[in-house]
Order: structure tokens, then sequence, then C-alpha cells
């Protein structure tokens, strides 16, 4: 699954870190 992470998407990282935050913050409030 690791192959070359970003070459296909660079944007793809921080996306995830974007919606791990997200979803983090949603079980918080639940």
């Amino acid at each position: 699954m690791n192959r070359k992470p970003g070459r296909l998407n660079p944007g793809a990282r921080e996306l995830k870190d974007r919606v791990a935050e997200n979803i983090g913050q949603l079980l918080e409030k639940q």
C-alpha cells in the first residue's frame, strides 16, 4: 500500500490528516 507516497496525489497525506482530525473531533462531541 505504501508505494512512493505522494507520487499520484501529493495532497493525499495532508488530506488524510485533516480527515483524521475531523473524525477525532466528531468522536469527541458524541
